[in-house]
């Protein structure tokens, strides 16, 4: 397994390839984790820190 971290810009899921807007090579793959990432908003909610998640 490799791990990129990248701007894709164009996901091919027919072809399975990825286009980065870095300007690096196609990629291929076999399985595609799309992992987006977050943070949580907790908007002052008394208690939400504390059994929220971090």
């Amino acid at each position: 397994m490799t791990h990129r971290q990248a701007r894709a810009t164009e996901i091919d899921l027919t072809a399975r390839t990825v286009v980065l807007g870095s300007g690096a090579p196609l990629l291929a793959y076999d399985t595609l984790v799309y992992a987006l990432g977050s943070r949580t908003a907790f908007h002052g909610v008394p208690g939400a820190v504390v059994t929220g998640l971090r």
